[in-house]
């Protein structure tokens, strides 16, 4: 009897992780509606090690600038979701999570709909981790929560395909960003060249251009001494705090 037992919660708490599975696309996933009553109010720091790391090879960073950028990152990057531009963010990512996401936003403009996320408000950034690599590239992990609207819509007829225009939701994400060892906080930081034309010859850009111009071959991505986004994931809430 035991051993039936055994196995039938087994099958119970696999199909249970069955049904949480996530969406691929960066900016859809199911989560819970927001409710403030219950959320809970832990105080969210950031690591203080963490920032000691970085600032023992740069002097010049300030965290509080940073997770200053990184906000206006997180909010760059839903509104061109929404208008379909991924353009403009292309100096704001790595050139492998810009070609993830341009390939994901090509299909909804092949399907002619659109993810809408509006009523955006972020809640707590926190710098959590210092991952340094004197071989190549230094990683800086940021966790940061935010309540969204966030829905699918049919670009003809406006119909509501998925989500709820109505609903609330929290979620949490993990953002790293990485740039070449050694680098330097700018004093000024550089005028990001972001644009549906190519800084150097004038060409209109195509969203697949990933890292070059179709026409003239120019660089499109930003300097690797520049933080860039890597990797953009859904966590757990406790990532905040823990």
């Amino acid at each position: 009897m035991f051993g039936v037992g055994a196995f039938l919660l087994y099958r119970l708490i696999k199909y249970l992780s069955d049904q949480d599975t996530s969406y691929s696309k960066p900016y859809r996933r199911p989560t819970p509606s927001y409710q403030p009553e219950t959320t809970s109010h832990r105080r969210v720091e950031h690591n203080t090690r963490a920032i000691s790391l970085v600032k023992y090879g740069d002097p010049n960073f300030d965290a509080d600038a940073f997770t200053s950028w990184v906000k206006e990152v997180y909010l760059k990057l839903q509104v061109a979701w929404t208008e379909k531009n991924w353009n403009s963010v292309r100096a704001l990512e790595s050139t492998s999570l810009y070609s993830q996401h341009s390939a994901q936003l090509e299909d909804h403009i092949r399907a002619k709909t659109t993810n809408v996320l509006e009523k955006v408000c972020i809640e707590n950034v926190r710098i959590k981790k210092f991952i340094e690599n004197p071989d190549g590239n230094d990683t800086l992990v940021v966790i940061l929560s935010s309540i969204l609207r966030d829905y699918v819509i049919d670009d003809e007829t406006r119909r509501v395909l998925e989500g709820d225009p109505k609903k609330d939701l929290f979620t949490v994400y993990q953002l790293n960003f990485i740039r070449k060892h050694g680098s330097q906080t700018e004093s000024t930081v550089q005028e990001e060249a972001v644009s549906d034309h190519c800084p150097n010859c004038g060409a209109p850009l195509k969203i697949s251009a990933i890292s070059k111009c179709d026409y003239c071959g120019a660089e499109l991505t930003r300097s690797p001494n520049q933080w860039v986004l890597d990797t953009y994931d859904v966590v757990d809430e406790d990532e905040l705090y823990n």
